[in-house]
């Protein structure tokens, strides 16, 4: 985990919400030429700044975001170029698509052989079943951003409650 990183597309998630750039500032305890900054991207936020806004604002898309950028790119980001719509229907359809394709490439894949005797190509084999995975889990967590957000079930007491139950069956 850095001891820092860029929020400005953090910081964009909560201004799209209606909050200034002096109302997170008297939030975050931090002085508005610093988010000022941190908003333009020319300063970063140390991580007790980012985990006291996480607790403060309870917005899932703006922790995933700042979970992204702290985790150097471990955390799902943030989906919102210019080809995604952030409609929970729209999002439905890519993360379907995207754990079809998932599917489909774990059906493909052999995992029986042990990975040291694994020929090149069935080693890219596994590459790319990695690579439809990690799809899929962003357009999920995306999808569970949107969930969160039009539906009001945070994405947090939900997984407290399902790995209340996992851990019940002994999976965890």
């Amino acid at each position: 985990m850095k001891e820092s990183a860029k929020v400005q597309e953090a910081l964009a998630i909560l201004q799209q919400e209606g909050l200034t750039q002096k109302q997170i500032a008297q939030d975050t305890y931090q002085s508005y030429e610093l988010v000022n900054k941190q908003t333009k991207g020319t300063r970063t936020m140390n991580k007790d700044v980012a985990r006291h806004a996480i607790q403060t604002y309870k917005n899932y898309e703006f922790e995933q975001s700042i979970l992204h950028e702290f985790s150097e790119g471990l955390a799902s980001p943030v989906m919102g170029g210019p080809y995604v719509e952030r409609h929970r229907m729209v999002l439905e359809e890519i993360a379907e698509a995207e754990i079809k394709d998932a599917l489909r490439i774990i059906d493909e894949v052999s995992l029986v052989k042990p990975p040291n005797v694994c020929s090149n190509d069935e080693r890219e084999d596994v590459r790319r079943m990695m690579h439809e995975l990690i799809e899929a889990r962003v357009t999920i967590d995306n999808l569970l951003m949107i969930l969160e957000r039009d539906y009001g079930f945070t994405v947090m007491e939900e997984s407290k409650k399902v790995l209340r139950k996992l851990r019940s069956e002994r999976r965890i």
